[in-house]
């Protein structure tokens, strides 16, 4: 299902809002990828973000200002429910998806002043880059769980897309109390200003869950799961929350009673659903869909992996299925095609990473039937663009990582340079994108150990990591590091 003529989809930003309402219409097209199936509809719901068909009706609000002012979202069908103990004053209920109080968020009306901004403070002895790395304090945490929240794909994320940084993290402060434990989902400037949070009280034996997915171009997408009727691994709901950072608005932009579970990829104007088989792209308003991708009609059955980034009105995904590997992308005029797709199965490409600026993959060779990984592996760039008669591959390097598509597997790019795990994910390696030169940085076992990339700056790589004080596991923080305190790099291969 598929909303709006692929014309429209050349007109961006907003996108497809100058398509008009017209009645539903279906079309086909594209470029080297296939046919491209479009239709368009209307739909309407209690707040300003229209809901595809075949979706629960979704609400939404741009934030305070509803007439009860214990419910600026305008979505409580009763009383504000009662304030949990770990819910400060100035939090409203969001009761948008679910009128249960256990399967609420919380927001705060002035994050700046409700919402401790980000500290940082020396890293811990033993962490690489000496007095050139620095970690988030941690005062919430309470010495029990991860203290930074890092269940995949909620791992901490860097945005540079716009004017300054923003990072994006979860807080978890769990020691079992009903008083104190609470998880805080939460967006801050670099330098620690907070822009927006989410906060969730203890659940007990609620079954529904947020999972937040991806900041980009300044919009955030935060995805429920579950309403507390069924156990979650079974509900058939879930769906999109979307927050606009610089308005600091917050609308549930989509909800679904389908079984499949989709996760999502944040762009300025649009957001990716990947089902698993099934890739499609939307308006924010969901009034136009696309689908991008399905492994039923793709030549190996190939699903789209979780490395999907949008920029502009231009996509670029990898994909998988078994031994076969490859990258697809999408422009207003080609539509869906191939960018980097071998014939030979045992030739691959993955580990797709952008900023919009430059593309980096990991190239494949000599993979036999049967095997898991390519003995030969090397470190790819070329200037973005989705166009495959445009794009000009370099070869950088060696990559001594043997993974390629699984979760966590991507690289990080950023201002000329790219960053994802070495030898094991336990490892950091950073490559620089005009010389192939590298900087290899490995675990220390009971002393430090990198989780997982968090995103690069011009000067900065900023990583989670665990590590150890007097034989004791810390739990997890941000550390970031000056590419200039990690020494001599390692010339290309």
């Amino acid at each position: 299902m598929v909303r709006r003529l692929l014309s429209c989809l050349v007109a961006l930003a907003p996108p497809l809002a100058a398509c008009g309402d017209d009645a539903a219409a279906t079309s086909s097209g594209g470029g080297a990828g296939g046919a491209v199936e479009t239709t368009s509809t209307s739909a309407s719901g209690p707040g300003p973000v229209a809901v595809s068909s075949g979706t629960e009706t979704g609400t939404g609000s741009s934030g305070a200002g509803g007439a009860n002012p214990e419910d600026p979202y305008g979505c409580l069908l009763g009383e504000a429910p009662p304030r949990p103990a770990s819910i400060p004053e100035g939090y409203r209920p969001w009761a948008c998806w679910s009128q249960k109080p256990q399967c609420m968020l919380w927001i705060p009306e002035d994050p700046e002043t409700m919402v401790d901004p980000i500290t940082w403070e020396a890293c811990a002895e033993g962490s690489p880059g000496g007095d050139g790395c620095r970690q988030m304090a941690r005062p919430w945490w309470s010495g029990q769980g991860p203290a930074i929240g890092e269940t995949y794909p909620a791992a901490p994320e860097l945005d540079r897309t716009g004017a300054s940084p923003m990072l994006r993290f979860a807080k978890a402060s769990l020691a079992g109390s009903q008083t104190s434990d609470f998880v805080e989902w939460a967006v801050h400037d670099l330098d620690g200003a907070p822009r927006f949070a989410l906060r969730r009280p203890p659940q007990g034996e609620a079954e529904c869950g947020f999972q937040d997915y991806d900041l980009s171009e300044g919009f955030w997408v935060v995805a429920p799961v579950g309403d507390d009727t069924t156990p979650t691994s079974d509900s058939p709901h879930d769906g999109a929350l979307l927050v606009d950072l610089a308005s600091r608005s917050i609308d549930l932009a989509y909800r679904d009673d389908q079984p499949a579970k989709a996760s999502w990829t944040a762009g300025a104007g649009w957001l990716a659903r990947d089902t698993g088989v099934k890739l499609f792209l939307h308006d924010h308003a969901f009034q136009q869909e696309l689908l991008l991708h399905d492994a039923a009609t793709d030549p190996f059955g190939a699903n789209a992996t979780s490395a999907v980034f949008i920029h502009g009105d231009r996509v670029v995904w990898s994909i998988s299925a078994g031994e076969h590997s490859a990258i697809r992308a999408y422009d207003p005029i080609l539509g869906p095609h191939d960018l980097v797709r071998y014939a030979d199965p045992m030739h691959g490409a993955g580990a797709l990473g952008s900023d919009g600026v430059d593309l980096v993959w990991m190239d494949g060779e000599g993979r036999q039937p049967g095997d898991i990984s390519f003995p030969i592996r090397s470190i790819f760039t070329a200037p973005f663009t989705t166009d495959p008669e445009l794009l000009a591959p370099r070869r950088l390097r060696s990559d001594p990582s043997t993974a390629l598509n699984a979760l966590g597997d991507r690289f990080h790019v950023g201002c000329g340079r790219a960053a994802r795990h070495g030898t094991t994910p336990l490892d950091l390696q950073i490559v620089r994108l005009s010389d192939g030169m590298a900087w290899y940085v490995d675990h220390t076992p009971g002393v430090w150990k990198k989780s997982s990339i968090v995103g690069l700056t011009c000067d900065e790589v900023f990583i989670v990591v665990q590590f150890w004080e007097d034989a004791k596991l810390q739990g997890s923080t941000i550390q970031r590091i000056r590419f200039d305190a990690l020494g001599e790099g390692v010339p290309p291969d």
